[in-house]
């Protein structure tokens, strides 16, 4: 069965709650910074995957696409193999780069179909937005 999709924030209570779950949300290489889906990074079962270079709102701070591209396919690369290795856990990853990480559209050139191709086959994955915002076939 492949990767669902739920509409479905993910809280430390569902991690505390499910010993199994384990959830990723977007981060940046600071590592820092508790906004939004990063307010659990202290979580022993999140992962961060990096969709900016720092914790704050300047363009600086935001990948532009062509330079993200290396850094995104190393980090699915390692997120692929992890939840490939595990398939007895269950990862819940989060709209990456959606957000504030979003300013140069990095989830709609780079992130969204690519993540989409590399996890869906995955049926230990959950992607955290309802599935009618992915046109599968408009790629």
């Amino acid at each position: 069965m492949p990767a669902k999709f739920e509409d479905i924030i993910i809280t430390a209570e569902i991690l505390n709650t499910q010993p199994s779950a384990y959830f990723v949300y977007g981060d940046n290489l600071q590592k820092q910074g508790l906004g939004g889906a990063a307010a659990l990074r202290h979580h022993p079962r999140a992962i961060g995957f990096i969709t900016k270079k720092a914790p704050d709102h300047l363009a600086k701070s935001s990948f532009k696409p062509d330079e993200y591209v290396k850094l995104f396919f190393d980090q699915l690369e390692n997120l692929s193999t992890r939840i490939r290795s595990n398939p007895q856990q269950t990862y819940y990853i989060s709209k990456l780069g959606a957000g504030l990480a979003n300013k140069y559209y990095i989830w709609e050139t780079v992130i969204r179909h690519n993540l989409l191709d590399e996890l869906a086959a995955f049926d230990n994955v959950v992607f955290c937005w309802p599935e009618k915002e992915e046109d599968l076939t408009s790629r």
